[in-house]
């Protein structure tokens, strides 16, 4: 069984080469491993990250490391890599390093998760109208003693749900936002947010629906 330590170690010793950084981790390892990875050097509170001499640096450029392996060698999903950059720029803020790898600054990051949505905000707020009446049309059409979770099952659209699960961390990084184009693109988004939803008269018939079943 590998030590996840002596493995954290070692990234740590082998980050100022890439090739002998890459070499440790394609020894066969996992996206398990990665994470594990990971979680160690977004940790404050192990003894081996209080050692270290430069501060969280040094953790910030092994993890951008091992995000971008996993990217180039497709180890890991691209939307869960994204929503890894977006936990470290986020702990960056509240932590207030500053002297961390460019794509794990705020900017970098937000931009990354807006380019990943996969919907202009138009095409989003078409999408919204469609959910909508599709929910509207299975409840309208459910028969006593139907369970409603099979009439949902293939109605939603995955472009949606991402942007309704990813805006309120992207709005939550609003006020750290440098560039200004960014900055407004985000205020866009929220100004249409409460029109993704489902609304509140599907939602409560959803509720009840659910209650009933």
């Amino acid at each position: 069984m590998r030590d996840p330590m002596a493995d954290y170690r070692r990234l740590l010793d082998a980050s100022h080469d890439w090739v002998a950084l890459r070499s440790i981790v394609l020894q066969g390892v996992s996206a398990q491993w990665i994470n594990a990875m990971l979680e160690i050097a977004i940790t404050d509170y192990y003894s081996i990250n209080k050692e270290l001499t430069n501060g969280p640096y040094l953790r910030y450029d092994v993890a951008d490391r091992l995000l971008r392996l996993a990217q180039d060698e497709d180890l890991m999903r691209e939307a869960y890599i994204t929503d890894l950059y977006m936990r470290f720029a986020r702990k960056a803020v509240i932590n207030r390093i500053e002297h961390i790898p460019l794509a794990m600054t705020v900017d970098l990051a937000v931009r990354r998760t807006i380019s990943s949505i996969g919907l202009s905000r138009a095409d989003a707020l078409s999408a919204a109208v469609v959910r909508r009446r599709k929910y509207q049309a299975v409840l309208d059409s459910l028969q006593p003693g139907e369970i409603l979770q099979c009439r949902l099952v293939g109605i939603e659209n995955k472009h949606l749900l991402r942007i309704q699960s990813q805006l309120p961390d992207i709005f939550w990084f609003a006020n750290f936002i440098h560039d200004v184009e960014l900055a407004n693109e985000v205020q866009e988004w929220f100004s249409i947010s409460s029109r993704l939803g489902l609304g509140p008269e599907i939602s409560q018939r959803l509720k009840q629906s659910r209650r009933g079943s």
